[in-house]
């Protein structure tokens, strides 16, 4: 949807340029060659090339944080309003998917790519079902969590700030700070409903605290040393190795606490004075920022990542520090395209699905509700499997006067 200038300026400037900044660093990690690279020539240039890399994990926590961190604050969570979000996501990824499959079979048949049959049948089912067949895992995994979403909240603020508190505590315990036992909380559904509980714990029961510029600083302090340190450590004891399970994790300690710290400073209270030319400032970043998940899809498209890693493979060769020229300069292009890509798919929705499809969403939804399905399930639902029970209708005995025998 185009957005109007009003509506960029409410948008916290801030929090869009992290959003902006994550979408970086997945580009970075994914890229070339997935991020499992080494030139071995220069210890300095892996260092160098495996921070870049490893920034994929922690751009995906921070890119998932700043959902979670408004969502907490939904007063009235319902499932219409998930599905509806839902509604929009799937057109952006159905226009993406079929628009990258009709260049996909185009270079096909042109002799571009070489591909089997099997993989070819595969993208085409994938292409009409992106989010059911997994094209693209965060989406995905964001659809389920986001129909979760109603009934998740409720049940944890139900739990009260004690209960919450331990759960919050022994699943950063367990799934933050021991590198090895991951049981699929990376790239999955997990994943965030794991981080949602950490946030929502915060926000709901220690917002004074992440007001604190000194805890912020902290948070920002101690990650950092443990990435840059994981960094060095990892590319001298593990070269031609890819940290995954320490540093570049999603779920462990240090992305989590960078990106508390972040968004900390993105959401404390701003005393900065907005000149013209910061408003236009804000303005471009809050486009660019509506244009960033796209380039998530194209990037990621199973097909897009097998063309750059056949096709940019040189850039992988020669001097190290040229690697890394390549490295430092590819994401930004990358970015500027697919930012481009999606304000022109934005114009075209503009002047097209935009006009009726909440209309449409609500017709649908309406019908679905009133369904006959619908309606079972409810009953089913609100069916507790006890049989009613009988009124108590308390009689008492009947007691027989004694007999007198007359003599």
């Amino acid at each position: 949807m185009i957005h109007d200038k009003n509506n960029l300026r409410q948008r916290n400037t801030r929090v869009e340029a992290l959003r902006i900044a994550a979408m970086l660093g997945v580009i970075c990690m994914h890229d070339i060659a997935d991020g499992r690279f080494y030139t071995g020539q220069s210890y300095l240039a892996d260092v160098i090339i495996r921070g870049v890399k490893n920034l994929g994990g922690l751009s995906d926590c921070l890119f998932f944080s700043i959902t979670a961190w408004f969502l907490c604050v939904n007063q009235s969570p319902t499932l219409k309003r998930s599905m509806s979000k839902i509604w929009k996501l799937e057109q952006q990824l159905l226009f993406y998917s079929i628009s990258i499959y009709m260049i996909f079979v185009i270079c096909k048949f042109n002799g571009f790519t070489l591909i089997s049959r099997g993989y070819f049948k595969n993208l085409s089912i994938y292409t009409i079902m992106p989010t059911l067949t997994g094209l693209w895992w965060y989406p995905t995994s964001y659809c389920f969590f986001i129909i979760l979403y109603p009934w998740l909240d409720r049940t944890l603020h139900a739990l009260g700030p004690r209960a919450h508190g331990w759960l919050a505590f022994v699943m950063f315990a367990v799934w933050g700070c021991i590198p090895l036992l991951t049981l699929d909380m990376v790239n999955s559904v997990w994943l965030f409903l794991y981080l949602y509980v950490l946030i929502s714990y915060m926000r709901w029961y220690h917002n004074d605290l992440l007001q604190s510029r000194k805890f912020q600083q902290i948070l920002f302090l101690i990650s950092s040393v443990c990435i840059v340190f994981g960094d060095f450590v990892g590319a001298r004891l593990l070269p031609g190795m890819y940290n995954e399970s320490f540093v570049n994790s999603p779920r462990m300690f240090p992305a989590i606490m960078l990106s508390f710290s972040l968004l900390m400073w993105a959401t404390q209270k701003q005393t900065l004075h907005r000149t013209p030319t910061l408003q236009a400032i804000d303005t471009t970043i809050n486009v660019v920022a509506s244009g960033a998940f796209a380039a998530f899809l194209i990037i990621m498209h199973p097909w897009v990542q097998m063309l750059l890693n056949t096709k940019l493979h040189f850039v992988l060769e020669g001097n190290p520090w040229r690697v890394v020229t390549y490295q430092l300069a590819l994401p930004p292009i990358f970015f500027a395209i697919c930012v481009v890509i999606d304000l022109a798919r934005q114009l075209l929705f503009h002047f097209s699905i935009d006009y009726f499809e909440q209309n449409l969403f609500n017709r649908v939804w309406q019908k679905a509700s009133e369904s006959y399905i619908a309606d079972r399930i409810r009953q089913f639902l609100n069916y507790t499997g006890l049989a009613p029970q009988k009124e108590h209708i308390f009689i008492p005995p009947q007691v027989t006067p004694p007999s007198r025998n007359l003599q």
